[in-house]
């Protein structure tokens, strides 16, 4: 009888919640729990550290973010910690507690390989030493285990920003950010879906057919252009085409032989502006736009909202 009754009771709850209506559950646009802004220019930069799975390291979204905190002027550094088929639960305990033996090693991976980290070692207890922590991994779970993840970095002054990966469970996301209002919202996986749905947008511009549909580079320059929109409330400059003569461009600017074009490794190339795929640039500079459109729509002015799973 008691069983029955617990049953009747949990029922109640799940409807109760379901009475706000599917499009009110879905509706993050108003982001009333943006952090403080920041100018970027203080003598002690901005803290941020993403928590995720692999999606992290194949998006190479600390790079991205690092290099338009750079380009806008922004003092802030970027840290990271990634583990293959991560959960938020994964994140409760220290690195140093894991049973290293039944990770996924098992499945031909190596350690270098499940794990994706900017940082020594992960535990918990540090959280509070960041000012921003992003996080992903909502697989189902998320909206109990976040609550924990909060509490380790209580009084540190830290904000918490709900950051879903393309493969993460939306609903899970969603939820977590309804019951836990002071914890902010970047819709990473709104942005790429939306893309997909409802711009010229094709799988390959923004993941990788691995068998995993791991979300690539340009992908990633999209979450971090969300994440660098919701701390400094406003959209990065856009790059020029061109940077002391030479055709520059975050994504990937064809030249020669389609290779991609590496700012870091620019002395590499010769370059020769009739070798420049004009073509393949315009249509980047046409994606380009579409995501900061995406990225202002969702993020900043809370007039794009995405309603598919």
């Amino acid at each position: 009888m008691k069983v029955r009754r617990f049953i009747c009771i949990l029922l109640a709850l799940l409807l109760s919640v379901m009475s706000f209506g599917v499009a009110e559950f879905y509706n993050l646009g108003d982001e009333s729990s943006r952090h403080e802004l920041y100018d970027g220019n203080t003598e002690n930069p901005l803290r941020v550290l993403i928590l995720g799975n692999s999606f992290i390291g194949t998006s190479q979204v600390v790079s991205n973010l690092s290099a338009i905190a750079k380009q806008n002027g922004k003092a802030i550094t970027v840290k990271a910690f990634a583990f293959s088929f991560a959960s938020i639960e994964t994140f409760l305990v220290p690195q140093y507690e894991w049973d290293m033996s039944k990770m996924e090693f098992g499945r031909g991976y190596t350690e270098d390989e499940i794990i994706y980290s900017t940082v020594p070692e992960y535990s918990p207890a540090w959280l509070k030493e960041y000012d921003i922590v992003c996080v992903c991994g909502f697989f189902g779970g998320g909206f109990f285990y976040l609550k924990k993840l909060m509490s380790y970095a209580q009084g540190g002054g830290t904000k918490f920003v709900i950051f879903p990966a393309a493969n993460n469970y939306r609903w899970d996301a969603a939820l977590s950010h309804k019951l836990y209002s002071d914890a902010g919202y970047v819709g990473w996986y709104d942005i790429i879906h939306y893309l997909w749905d409802e711009q010229d947008f094709v799988f390959a511009d923004l993941a990788t057919d691995d068998g995993a549909e791991h979300t690539n580079e340009r992908g990633g320059y999209a979450g971090a252009m969300a994440i660098y929109a919701y701390i400094y409330g406003e959209l990065p400059k856009s790059p020029e085409l061109f940077e002391d003569g030479k055709p520059y461009f975050p994504l990937s600017v064809i030249v020669d032989e389609n290779v991609p074009f590496d700012p870091d490794n620019s002395e590499s190339f010769q370059w020769d502006l009739e070798s420049v795929n004009w073509e393949s640039l315009e249509k980047e500079q046409q994606k380009l736009a579409a995501m900061r459109a995406a990225v202002q729509g969702f993020v900043i002015d809370g007039t794009l909202h995405y309603f598919g799973e």
